[in-house]
C-alpha cells in the first residue's frame, strides 16, 4: 500500500508538470529571479569601472615620492582597478636610517597631505575611488597626537550665572590643514575606521545634528541631557545607531 501511494504521488506529479504552461513563472517574475545574461568575451576581458576590484594600499608611512605615487595610481588604473585605499602604515616598517624613519613618522605632516593631494589629482584624472584610513596603523592614536586632531567628543558643562547682563563665549573656528575638501566625492569617498574600540565617550562630529534630522527627521538637540544623564531610552538607541552610521 505504502509503495502504490508513493507511485500514485509520482506519476500524479509528472502529469502535472508536463501540464503545457503549469509551473512555468510569468514574464515578470522570470525576469526578478532568472534574470539574463548575454555573455561578452570582450566585456569579460575589460569590464566597466562598476565592476572593478579595489586594493589596500599601504605605504611605508609618508616614506613616499609623488613620482613613484602617480606611477602606481596609473599602474592600478591599467590593470582595472577601481579604487584604492590609502593606509600610511608606520608600524614594522624597515628602516635603515634615523632620516628614514622621520620620513616614515612624517605622515601627519603638510609633506603627507601634498603627498594625498597629488595622488587624488591623478586618481581624478585615472577615474580612480579613493578612500582613507583614519589615521597610521590601527587602532589610531598615541601622544604624538594633539588635541586637535583626536575625535571629537560630544561633552557637557554648567554654569550659574546673573541675569540682566551679556555674555560672550568664544566659538572655536572649523577650518582644515590638510587641503583635501576640493576632492570630497570625487575621487575621496570615505575616511573610515573599520573598528569600534575609541576611547570616545560620546562619538561626535561637525555635522552630527544636521545628519541626524535628515537620518531621523527630528531634533536631536533637546534631548541630548537625556543622552548625557540617562541611558537604553529611545532618544539614545537613535543616537547610537546614527554614530554607526557614521563610523
Amino acid at each position: 500500500m505504502y509503495y502504490k501511494r508513493m507511485f500514485t504521488l509520482f506519476v500524479l506529479g509528472l502529469t502535472l508538470l508536463l501540464q503545457p504552461g503549469l509551473g512555468q513563472d510569468s514574464g515578470s517574475n522570470k525576469k526578478k529571479w532568472f534574470p539574463q545574461y548575454d555573455f561578452n568575451a570582450a566585456q569579460f576581458k575589460n569590464p566597466s569601472r562598476e565592476f572593478s576590484p579595489f586594493a589596500r594600499w599601504w605605504w611605508p608611512g609618508n616614506d613616499v615620492t609623488k613620482e613613484e605615487l602617480q606611477r602606481e595610481v596609473n599602474l592600478f588604473a591599467d590593470n582595472a582597478f577601481g579604487g584604492l585605499e590609502i593606509q600610511p602604515l608606520n608600524l614594522f616598517v624597515p628602516v635603515s636610517t634615523p632620516e628614514a624613519q622621520a620620513r616614515v613618522l612624517s605622515w601627519d605632516t603638510p609633506g603627507f597631505y601634498e603627498n594625498v593631494r597629488t595622488v587624488m589629482d591623478e586618481a581624478r584624472e585615472r577615474g580612480i575611488i579613493i578612500d582613507m584610513t583614519d589615521g597610521s596603523g590601527w587602532p589610531p592614536g598615541g601622544a604624538h597626537l594633539s588635541p586637535e586632531d583626536g575625535f571629537l567628543n560630544l561633552l557637557f558643562a554648567s554654569q550659574d550665572i546673573k541675569g540682566g547682563k551679556e555674555i560672550q563665549i568664544p566659538v572655536p573656528l572649523i577650518g582644515s590643514r590638510t587641503g583635501l575638501q576640493p576632492y570630497f566625492g570625487n575621487p575621496l569617498r570615505a575616511v573610515f575606521n573599520d573598528s569600534y574600540e575609541f576611547a570616545v565617550d560620546r562619538h561626535y562630529s561637525y555635522d552630527f545634528i544636521s545628519y541626524f534630522r535628515k537620518k531621523r527627521g527630528y531634533d536631536i538637540t533637546p534631548w541630548l541631557p537625556e543622552h548625557i544623564y540617562i541611558t537604553g531610552q529611545f532618544y539614545l538607541r537613535n543616537l547610537l545607531y546614527l554614530v554607526t552610521e557614521l563610523i
